[in-house]
This record gives C-alpha cells, structure tokens and sequence, in this order.
C-alpha cells in the first residue's frame, strides 16, 4: 500500500470588500515503489527528491517550483497549454512530460484520472493507501466548502459537478487544492 503525506496545506481566503486574493494550493507527497510529489507551489520544501511529479493542472500557483525537478517523469493533463510557463521557461521540461486524456495506472496504489471542470484539463490522482482511498483532487475540489456546495468559479459547472461526485465515491479522504486532508 502506499502512503500520503500532505508536504504544504495550502490556503484560498478571498476578500470582496477590499477586492484581494489570497491563494497557496496544496502539496501531496505519495510514497508507492516510486516517491511521487503532486503539485509544486511556491512555498514547496526544496528538500524533497521525487522520482514522479504530477500536475493536476496548469494553473501557476499548483506549477510554480516544478522547474527544482528537472529530468523528473512529469505527468500534466491533455491537451497541455500552448502558454504554460514552466515549459515556455524551462523547455527541457517537456521532454519528460506524458499527457493524460482519461486515465493511467502508474501502480497498483496509483491512478491518475480526468476531472475536468474548474479547468478542461484537470487531473486528480486515487490513492490506495492502508488506512483507506485518498484522492488528491487538486482544484477539482478546492475547499471543505466545495465538498458540498458549488464553486465560485470554474470552466464547466456539469463537469465540475461530475467530478465532484466520481470523487466523493471513490475517496475515504479528498486531499484538497487549497486546503487539507479532509475524511469523507
């Protein structure tokens, strides 16, 4: 079985009245057969020595630190932007990158799949861990308040829905984008 290990909880705190964001996503830690880190912010540890490292999708505050893993195995959503700027600056990456269309078993523990809707190409990743199926849902599923509720904003709200559900079905925990771990 493999384990998961939150490595930076990440924050969404949004002010209307003074018209400010504050946004830090969320980084996951799988140890399987390989050492897989999930999302690379800002704030990421730099300690850390991945042999895999999955994007669940382009957004710059779930990218920002993936050009400390080069000549990584890096898996990214399909179809990949034209304007993602970790390839635009670090072109070596996309030797390494494999896109995903639907889904992909990287083990017995690990399995990458398709939720599109706050972005048409977002990924999660299921996790079969000893204490149960953690899925890191990146911005599928961003905050305690998403478990339940819409979102405030995203591409395709149906697929956004969609992806809500085939989550909570499947997951004992949802790591979430810009949040923790939170027990379903």
């Amino acid at each position: 079985m493999a384990e998961v290990e939150l490595l930076v909880e990440g924050f969404l705190q949004i002010d209307f009245e003074k018209r400010t964001v504050k946004i830090a996503s969320s980084s996951t830690l799988v140890k399987d057969k390989k050492c897989i880190l999930v999302d690379c912010p800002a704030h990421l540890p730099t300690s850390i020595t991945p042999n895999i490292i999955i994007l669940t999708h382009s957004h710059l505050d779930h990218t920002w630190n993936v050009r400390l893993f080069r000549n990584r195995k890096l898996y990214f959503p399909s179809p990949l932007p034209n304007s993602v700027m970790f390839v635009e600056k670090e072109p070596t990456l996309r030797k390494t990158i494999e896109l995903i269309d639907d889904e992909l078993k990287l083990s017995n523990n690990v399995i990458i799949f398709s939720t599109p809707g706050h972005v048409r190409d977002h990924i999660s990743v299921l996790v079969h861990a000893q204490d149960g199926n953690y899925v890191i849902a990146g911005d599928a599923i961003k905050n305690e308040a998403e478990l339940k509720n819409d979102p405030l904003f995203c591409w395709n709200i149906e697929k956004w829905r969609e992806s809500r559900k085939k989550i909570l079905s499947i997951a004992d925990y949802v790591v979430l984008g810009h949040g923790g771990i939170v027990k379903i």
